[in-house]
């Protein structure tokens, strides 16, 4: 029983989360300065950076409260939470995938700039 608080603010956490990506799914594209519509959505890095975090406070309190039998386990959650984490965050704020029109809107065409900055661009499509 004392642990209720503990597990009613996970819920409340997990429900804000949720009704966030319903939000944010329900919504367009962003448009960037230029005008061309950016495909991945900002949560992609708000969700890395907090499996980075988590994985990074999984090392510290394995660093400050050291136990020789808890440091694989610890090492491996670790591995998983940045290995899940860091590329989101790459992706995030490194990759881009847009769509620009070009002639008065009569052609979209997909670009994307890759993480280590290399652009490419697909054939463009005659739009509906």
């Amino acid at each position: 029983m004392s642990n209720f608080p503990i597990y009613g603010g996970i819920a409340v956490v997990v429900m804000l989360v949720m009704q966030y990506l319903n939000k944010a799914a329900k919504q367009g594209p962003r448009v960037d300065a230029e005008g061309n519509s950016v495909l991945l959505p900002r949560f992609y890095g708000v969700l890395g950076l907090l499996a980075a975090a988590a994985g990074t406070g999984v090392l510290l309190y394995g660093l400050f409260d050291y136990n020789p039998e808890n440091i694989g386990p610890q090492l491996g959650l670790f591995a998983l939470f940045a290995g899940l984490g860091l590329p989101l965050v790459l992706m995030a704020y490194v990759h881009r995938l847009t769509l620009t029109r070009k002639e008065s809107g009569k052609r979209i065409c997909l670009g994307r700039r890759s993480l280590f900055g290399g652009t490419k661009s697909k054939p463009c499509a005659t739009a509906p």
